[in-house]
Parts: structure tokens; sequence; C-alpha cells
């Protein structure tokens, strides 16, 4: 299942609260795979590093997606949440490598 910009028009509580549904439907159906998009930091922090994906376009503007748990500066900053760790590091780190 793909749903992109899951926070997209809703309030903050309303994010969270569908996050713990989608976890719930996850839980009860292991085999299904949900991949949601979003540009929120906070959001982000509903997720643990290694279930975030990091996107970025390269100078031929093909997408290249690398896990967050893959960022370099990742045991530096352990103590970050997610979000925190996307707003500060961004994207370019995705192409390096």
């Amino acid at each position: 299942m793909l749903i992109d910009d899951i926070d997209h028009g809703l309030h903050l509580s309303a994010q969270y609260t569908l996050i713990k549904a989608l976890r719930g439907v996850m839980a009860a159906r292991p085999e299904l795979q949900i991949v949601c998009t979003s540009h929120a930091p906070v959001l982000l922090d509903s997720f643990e590093v290694d279930e975030v994906r990091v996107m970025a376009l390269d100078k031929d503007g093909a997408t290249r997606v690398r896990p967050l748990a893959e960022l370099p500066e990742l045991a530096r900053y352990r103590s970050m949440g997610t979000g925190e760790l996307w707003a500060n590091f961004g994207e370019d780190w995705v192409l390096d490598g």
C-alpha cells in the first residue's frame, strides 16, 4: 500500500492516530507492506531509524534511495529523532557512495 504525503491535510494529532492505526493493521496483516511519503520531520519521529528511507535526485534526474540507518553521521547523532536527523542532514548524503 502506498500513501503519498501521509501528513497532508491532517492535524498533528490525527497524523499520530493514523500511524498508530496503520501499525495495528500491519500487526494484524504482517504480509502487508505500507510505504508512506512525508516532508514532515515531526511525523518522522514516529518511526525508527531503520524504518525510514531517504530519497534524492541525482544529476541525471534519477531517484536514489538509501536507508536513514546508513547516514554517515548516525553513530555520532544517534540521540536525535528520525525527523531531526533528516531535517539536519537532508538528502545530499544519499548521493555519496
